[in-house]
C-alpha cells in the first residue's frame, strides 16, 4: 500500500477547493501545502513507530480513539455539506495527534509551510490538524483489518520510506529529526529484532519440551490398530473346544478364521493418556515457578536504572562559547565536564563517559519525563565546537540494556533536532544510565 497515494485519494478531488474556502486561502496555495502536510504527518508516524514504545503508543491511540476508517467518510460528509462547526470539531480532534507526533517540532513545520506555500501560519496549523485524523484513520483501518501488531505497524510505515522521501522537503525532514529514512528504517529493524528474537526464544523454550513430551504418547496412540483382533484357525478352535474331527467339505467358501478380541483398545490407550497427563502436570508445576521468577526478573530489567538527578542548587556561571553564544554552567555538571575536555586537554582524543544527570526518563520507557535542558545545552556545546563528535551510551543485549540503548537514541534524536549533524553522533554499547563521551575529530 502506498499510504501517500491512499490518503490523497481518500481526501478526494474536491478536498482542496472545499477546504480552501473554509480556511480562507487560495486553492493553489492549499494544494501545495497539502502536498507537504501529508508526507509530514506520515514521516512523523514513521519516526514515532521506530521504537517499540512509540509503536505501542500508536496502537493504543488507534484503539482508544476508534480510528477505524469511519472518519474519512465523516470528513467527506462535512465538506460536502459545508458544515463549519463539524469541520472545526474535526480540526480540534486532530490537534492532539499533531502534538503527540511532533511536539515542539510542529511550530517549525507550520512556519515552513507558511513561508513556502503562502498560506498563513494559522491555516497551516488548521490544515495539519485536518489531515492528521484522516491519515490515522487509514492506518487504523489497516491495523484492524489485518490484525497488525505494533511491530506490524512499524513494518507497514517503514515500507513508505521511498514514497515519503520523494514528497517531503529536506528542510522538513531535518525539522522532524530524521537524518535519513534509510537510517531510521534500519534503526527500527534493530529495535524490533531483539524483541522478535526474545519472543521466538521463549516460544521455543516453552513449546519444544512440551511438544516432545506430549507428542510421543499421542504418536503411540495413533499407531494403535482399532480394534485389535487375533485370528484363530478354525481347526484349532474346533479341536480345543469341541475335540471333534474336521467336518466334511460342504462346497461353501472356506472359513478364514474366527475373530477373537484379545485386549480392549482403552486397555492399551490409557497408560499413554495417563503418562501424557503426568508429563503435562509436571511441566506446568516446574515451569510455573520459573516463568513467574523470569517475569519478575524481566520486570526489574525493563524498569532499568534511572539516571541519577543532580542537585540543581549548585550555583551557575555564564560561559562564552566559540560561536559567540553563552551558556549557564554549574560546576562539575555534565556541561562543565564537556567544556573542560574541549578546552583544557587538547592531546586527549576522547573523554570518559559522562552521565546525563539531569535527564529523568519515564519508568520503563525511552522517553524523558521532564526538562530536556541538559540535552539542549550539550547540543549548544557541540554546535559551537564542530570539530567534536560524540558517542551516546546504550547497549544491545537484554531488556534493561535495550531500554538504555533506546534512551540513548532518544538523546541522539533530541541533539539532531537541535541542529547537531547526525553523522557526528553514534550510539555505542554501554548500559544504564545514559551517558555521553566526546571524541575529537
Amino acid at each position: 500500500m502506498n499510504l501517500f497515494q491512499t490518503v490523497t485519494n481518500s481526501l478526494g478531488p474536491n478536498f482542496v477547493s472545499q477546504i480552501s474556502g473554509f480556511l480562507g486561502e487560495s486553492p493553489e496555495n492549499v494544494n501545495k501545502a497539502t502536498g507537504t502536510v501529508i508526507p509530514t504527518v506520515i514521516a512523523s508516524l514513521m519516526r514515532k513507530s521506530s521504537t517499540p514504545e512509540g509503536a505501542n503508543e500508536i496502537m493504543n491511540h488507534i484503539r482508544d480513539k476508534s480510528f477505524d476508517g469511519r472518519r474519512i467518510d465523516k470528513m467527506s460528509h462535512l465538506l460536502d455539506n459545508n458544515d463549519t462547526v463539524g469541520l472545526k470539531n474535526m480540526m480540534t480532534s486532530g490537534a492532539p495527534i499533531i502534538n503527540h507526533l511532533m511536539g515542539e517540532r510542529a511550530g517549525g513545520v507550520m512556519d515552513f509551510l507558511s513561508t513556502s506555500t503562502g498560506i498563513s501560519r494559522h491555516s497551516s496549523k488548521g490544515l495539519m490538524n485536518m489531515v492528521a485524523p484522516v491519515i490515522m484513520s487509514i492506518v487504523g483501518k489497516q491495523v484492524m483489518s489485518k490484525g497488525l501488531s505494533p511491530a506490524g505497524i512499524t513494518d507497514m510505515l517503514m515500507n513508505q520510506k521511498d514514497s515519503v522521501a520523494s514528497h517531503l522537503p529536506d528542510q522538513v525532514r531535518t525539522m522532524l529529526g530524521i537524518s535519513s529514512f534509510d537510517n531510521m528504517a534500519d534503526r527500527a529493524a534493530r529495535n524490533f529484532a531483539g524483541i522478535r528474537d526474545d519472543v521466538e526464544d521463549v516460544r521455543r523454550e516453552v513449546d519444544e519440551p512440551l511438544r516432545r513430551d506430549i507428542d510421543e504418547p499421542i504418536r503411540n496412540i495413533r499407531d494403535l490398530d482399532e480394534p485389535t483382533y487375533e485370528t484363530v484357525p478354525p481347526h484349532r478352535e474346533r479341536e480345543e473346544v469341541h475335540a471333534t474331527p474336521h467336518p466334511r467339505p460342504t462346497g461353501k467358501a472356506p472359513d478364514v478364521g474366527t475373530p477373537k478380541r484379545t485386549r480392549s483398545t482403552w486397555g492399551k490407550v490409557l497408560p499413554y493418556v495417563g503418562a501424557a497427563v503426568v508429563v503435562f502436570a509436571a511441566w506446568a508445576l516446574l515451569t510455573g515457578e520459573s516463568d513467574e521468577n523470569r517475569m519478575e526478573t524481566n520486570r526489574e530489567e525493563v524498569r532499568g536504572v534511572p539516571n541519577p538527578v543532580m542537585d540543581e542548587s549548585t550555583e551557575e556561571q555564564a560561559v562564552s562559547l566559540p560561536d559567540g553564544s553563552t551558556l549557564n554552567v554549574a560546576e562539575n555538571s555534565l556541561e562543565d565536564k564537556c567544556l573542560q575536555f574541549i578546552e583544557e586537554d587538547q592531546s586527549q582524543e576522547e573523554s570518559s563517559w559522562m552521565t546525563f544527570d539531569r535527564v529523568a526518563f519515564t519508568e520503563g520507557m525511552a522517553k524523558a519525563d521532564g526538562s530536556l535542558e541538559q540535552i539542549n545545552n550539550v547540543a549548544k556545546i557541540l554546535n559551537a565546537n564542530p570539530s567534536i563528535s560524540c558517542e551516546i551510551g546504550g547497549s544491545e543485549s537484554d531488556d534493561s540494556q535495550r531500554l538504555a540503548k533506546n534512551r540513548a537514541e532518544f538523546v541522539r534524536d533530541q541533539l539532531v533536532s537541535q541542529g547537531v549533524q547526525s553523522e557526528r553522533i553514534s550510539v555505542k554499547g554501554y548500559g544504564n544510565p545514559v551517558a555521553i563521551r566526546l571524541v575529537r575529530e
